[in-house]
């Protein structure tokens, strides 16, 4: 800013931030996190990744899903990154008269000694999925800023008029 430049240093792992390339460096250095996984997929977006696996018995897919949490760690400590736990989440899909059955018997995925967040709905790239693959929570969040936007365009308006 203003012609002033921060002292120059080495990177030695990662990615500079703020570079041209960085993002695709970045994507190019996570490339093969999906090699590590024996029992699920990875869906990856920038630095974010999720896990899914299916499975008919739920304890099951449990099992499955931890493994390839340890084989992402393990992906992760070779590759000189951490997994930040705090901020992952499981969520188990299925209709909505199984759903009900399936968090009454509190299923959980432990983790290094912690217990991984239980959610019913989270945003993945901009959308709300929630765990019976209804569209209500993703509906009601755009009306709300379509009803703050129209709210927003009358008082606007208004305040031109007035003046």
């Amino acid at each position: 800013m203003s012609g002033l430049y921060s002292n120059p240093g080495h990177v030695f792992t990662g990615v500079p931030q703020g570079s041209v390339l960085g993002m695709t460096l970045f994507l190019l250095y996570i490339n093969d996190l999906p090699l590590s996984l024996t029992h699920s997929t990875a869906d990856m977006c920038a630095e974010d990744s999720t896990l899914s696996a299916y499975n008919y018995n739920v304890h099951d897919l449990l099992d499955s899903l931890s493994d390839d949490l340890v084989n992402v760690n393990t992906w992760c400590s070779k590759n000189i990154m951490a997994l930040n736990i705090s901020k992952s989440k499981f969520m188990l899909i299925s209709t909505e008269t199984n759903i009900h059955h399936l968090t009454q018997s509190c299923p959980y995925i432990q983790f290094q000694d912690t217990n991984i967040a239980v959610t019913s709905s989270e945003k993945l790239l901009g959308v709300t999925v929630d765990n019976t693959l209804s569209w209500d929570i993703q509906v009601e969040k755009c009306l709300e800023k379509v009803q703050y936007l129209f709210v927003f365009a009358i008082l606007y308006k208004t305040i031109i008029i007035c003046r």
